[in-house]
């Protein structure tokens, strides 16, 4: 069975079989003009066909909306985010987190980051946000990077506001 397979995949291909596959060519053969091309689009003539002309640049006033609060840029961020829709994140959060089950208690669970969960604030996510789009803005390879310590690595402020663990529980367990 294994060789009948194997001569049939190293068989030449016949005319007959190409008649029935219309889109494989044979090797070494021009493609004909009797074979429709396998495209069903046309090519344009060049009567029919009108040159490309760019777009001038649209030239329009740049300027912030006198609408915007002029206070602090968290009263720009908080048109976005509204204290509403943050509070209601808080208490989806809050209502998301599940101690571990008493059977899956022992050594290692006792101390894990997830029982050691206290419910969040509004202020807390706000934070949280700012850490998030302080990410994007600055990234590094691995999220624990941005608390390393070390010489070798700059230091980033929002260590000063948030410990790993504490973002990490929050990143695991934010809902909205």
């Amino acid at each position: 069975m294994a060789r009948k397979l194997a001569k049939a995949k190293s068989a030449p291909i016949t005319k007959a079989k190409a008649k029935s596959a219309p889109n494989t060519k044979l090797s070494g053969q021009k493609a004909s003009s009797d074979n429709p091309p396998s495209s069903p689009l046309k090519a344009l003539d060049a009567a029919s066909s009108k040159p490309f002309n760019k777009m001038s640049k649209l030239s329009f006033e740049r300027r912030i909306s006198a609408d915007l609060p002029q206070t602090s840029l968290f009263d720009i961020f908080s048109l976005f985010c509204p204290r509403q829709m943050v509070d209601d994140w808080v208490q989806y959060t809050n209502a998301r987190y599940v101690k571990l089950p008493r059977h899956a208690e022992g050594p290692r669970t006792k101390r894990c980051r997830q029982n050691t969960w206290k419910p969040t604030s509004a202020d807390e996510i706000y934070l949280f946000l700012g850490i998030l789009i302080y990410m994007t803005v600055f990234p590094v390879p691995r999220v624990s990077l941005y608390w390393d310590t070390s010489s070798k690595t700059p230091n980033h402020p929002i260590a000063r506001f948030m410990s790993r663990d504490r973002f990490q529980l929050l990143y695991r367990n934010f809902c909205t």
